[in-house]
């Protein structure tokens, strides 16, 4: 599994936003799953260290957020024997 923050442009609202891509990959059984967490102010991350707890904890809260969507589009895959997998192919060809 890997994040990684990128920079966002939300329609309709000032630039300076990021979020978080979250890409799960097994390649054991084909599987490749990404999603995006919400939209946070890139003026969050300008806020004083000693002020920044609620930041961190608003943070943590999207990553961990992103993460479990991931994880349950996962083990839905896995339980269901890799058919979503199967229907994204036929719907990409």
């Amino acid at each position: 599994m890997s994040i990684q923050p990128c920079r966002a442009t939300l329609a309709g609202s000032s630039p300076g936003h990021f979020l978080y891509v979250i890409v799960l990959s097994d390649p054991t059984h084909d599987l490749h799953h990404t999603t995006f967490s919400q939209a946070l102010p890139a003026s969050w991350l300008d806020v004083p260290y000693d002020e920044n707890e609620w930041v961190e904890d608003r943070m943590v809260s999207a990553i961990r957020l992103g993460v479990q969507i991931v994880a349950q589009e996962y083990v839905w895959t896995r339980m269901k024997g890799g058919e979503k997998r199967k229907e994204e192919e036929a719907v990409e060809v």
